[in-house]
């Protein structure tokens, strides 16, 4: 008969908890029947006593084990899940997404707890997966279009609940518990093909580079141990992704984008992520050739109709809703942009209601921010840095100061560098 504290006793004097140990834990906590107090205690432990790579393996699956399980290698062995890690912006995966499509490989996306997403794709048809048999998954996979599903609620639940409790006793950045979460819902939903955008930065999730690649080692060595292929991109969060902020603004940037019109770092990522994702399913081994094959599905415009043929499903125009006040955010300093504070972005965006604080939060399409300026670039006294897109005239004031706080400028000259640090 297992009991928690003679776990916690173990973990307490530092030794390693057994697969049947861990189980027990995450089985029992998920069915209630130990103290939240208990559960805390423990987590607590493993933050501080660390884990060994078996105890990081046991806690993946058990966590996987914890509800509901699919295999959507069995689809396809050529899906790859596109997974963010605090940095990369929605707009960027729904642009891949379209990329690969015209590629005529796979383009599925889950949406679990994510909430931007869902946002921007106005008019797309988002289907149930548990709605839908494994004879229809297949054939509309095999059709070579852009696939919206929802994640199945119970997928690895009770990580939702260790998540709250880990944020509660502030083990939130404990790294190789980031790494069990995000393996334990590759596990339970069955992916075989991953890639994870690891940004890091002050106001980010991940702090430092150092994090950021000690994540990636975890997470590299947690899927040749489950087999799973996976890539990790390190990049540095210290601006926006493009030159605009919000649902709508993203949206409209993501479709000028594949019809020609892409700022340079939005084109650095796309070319990036893409030529890699199409390495791991093995399309093209060479990373600059498959860079020149997704530009030619740009320039052809085949990914521009892939994603017009998501965010319309089926409807001949995009009514995009245009905010009522356009105000400009000009320059009081002169010299050149450094930063651009992301948090201080987020925080105005949600203030704006332009993306979600959390997800029954209300939005309002169409609002937003737009930038002038991007990390490097020279401005004088009274030029622009951008603008705020708004409803309601009674925020622009403060909307624009802390946008104008946002931007940190110096007199030194700055160098524009890649957002992309590494790849491993």
């Amino acid at each position: 008969m297992l009991y928690i504290r003679d776990l916690i006793r173990k973990k307490k004097n530092g030794e390693e908890l057994t697969e049947d140990e861990i189980e027990f834990f995450i089985s029992a906590y998920h069915k209630e029947e130990i103290l939240r107090e208990q559960a805390a205690t423990l987590i607590t432990l493993m933050h501080t006593k660390g884990l060994s790579e078996k105890e990081i393996a046991f806690l993946s699956t058990a966590i996987a084990d914890s509800g509901e399980k699919l295999n959507l290698y069995e689809l396809s062995n050529q899906i790859i899940d596109i997974h963010p890690i605090g940095g990369m912006d929605d707009k960027i995966v729904i642009m891949l997404l379209a990329i690969m499509s015209a590629l005529e490989k796979p383009s599925v996306k889950l949406i679990g707890r994510e909430i931007g997403i869902k946002d921007k794709l106005l008019e797309a048809k988002i289907h149930k997966l548990h709605e839908i048999s494994k004879n229809e998954l297949t054939q509309m996979i095999e059709q070579n279009k852009i696939w919206i599903f929802e994640e199945p609620e119970n997928i690895a639940p009770v990580e939702n609940k260790l998540y709250k409790l880990r944020n509660d006793i502030a083990c939130n950045d404990d790294i190789s518990i980031i790494a069990i979460n995000l393996m334990s819902q590759k596990i339970a939903l069955g992916f075989r093909n991953i890639i994870f955008d690891i940004s890091y930065g002050e106001k980010a999730y991940i702090k430092n580079l150092r994090d950021a690649e000690k994540l990636a080692r975890y997470l590299i060595k947690m899927g040749v141990n489950l087999n799973k292929k996976v890539k990790c991109l390190i990049t540095k969060l210290e601006e926006p992704v493009g030159y605009y902020f919000g649902n709508i603004l993203e949206l409209k940037e993501a479709l000028e984008g594949l019809n020609g019109n892409m700022a340079l770092d939005v084109k650095e990522l796309i070319l990036e992520f893409g030529s890699n994702m199409m390495q791991m399913i093995n399309v093209g081994k060479n990373i600059e050739q498959n860079k020149k094959e997704i530009l030619k599905v740009i320039e052809s415009k085949k990914a521009y109709y892939k994603l017009i043929e998501l965010v319309l499903n089926g409807k001949k125009d995009i009514n995009f809703v245009e905010a009522k006040h356009v105000v400009p955010i000009m320059s009081t300093i002169e010299g050149y942009i450094e930063k651009i504070d992301m948090s201080t972005i987020r925080t105005t965006a949600q203030y704006l209601k332009a993306i979600r604080h959390i997800s029954d939060n209300e939005i309002d399409i169409g609002t937003g921010i737009k930038f002038c300026k991007k990390i490097g670039d020279k401005v004088e006294v009274g030029e622009l840095l951008g603008y705020i897109y708004t409803n309601d005239e009674t925020k622009v004031q403060e909307a624009v100061q802390n946008v104008k706080q946002a931007f940190k400028i110096t007199n030194k000259k700055i160098k524009r560098k890649s957002r992309i640090i590494e790849v491993l």
